[in-house]
């Protein structure tokens, strides 16, 4: 889902990407793709399937002028879990 909000007579490029995820890990190349795509400004994420916040494939999936915002599930690393990935000039 695509969603564009005028903030500040800035509009932001907003997406979901709920459930398509299922592992970071293997898609870190097609989100930071969708992310310069699309021209987005935040994409969230879930089912990311990370360990720690400290995962490389949280960084690798967001562009340079982007930083990332994210929660593990603490009972169960590895599996499930979210992010949003948004420019940092936001």
């Amino acid at each position: 889902m695509n969603v564009n909000i005028v903030y500040n007579c800035r509009t932001i490029a907003v997406c979901v990407l709920d459930g398509y995820v299922r592992s970071l890990a293997n898609k870190t190349a097609a989100v930071h793709e969708t992310i310069v795509s699309r021209k987005l400004d935040i994409l969230a994420l879930t089912e990311v399937w990370h360990q720690s916040s400290g995962d490389v494939c949280l960084r690798d999936a967001a562009p340079d002028d982007f930083a990332v915002l994210d929660v593990v599930r603490e009972w169960q690393p590895g599996y499930g879990g979210v992010a949003v990935l948004y420019h940092a000039a936001i």
